[in-house]
């Protein structure tokens, strides 16, 4: 159930306006799309080894506006 260590990486890049109201912007989390165990336990006794994989590659836009 072990694993290699690993590094996630994520990206985000924003822009805010020059008034400082709105900002803009693009994010992604696990840019590299690693495949890696985020849960693992072994329940042998009861004839169970489980393994729950972390999130794929995701990615989205943000906006934020302050009034």
């Amino acid at each position: 159930i072990g694993q290699r260590a690993y590094w996630l990486h994520n990206l985000r890049l924003a822009y805010l306006t020059p008034s400082g109201d709105i900002e803009i912007a693009g994010w992604v989390r696990n840019l590299e799309n690693k495949i890696y165990k985020a849960l693992a336990f072994d329940a042998t006794a009861a004839g169970v080894v489980g393994n729950i994989p972390g999130d794929p590659r995701t990615y989205g836009i943000s906006i934020l506006v302050n009034w």
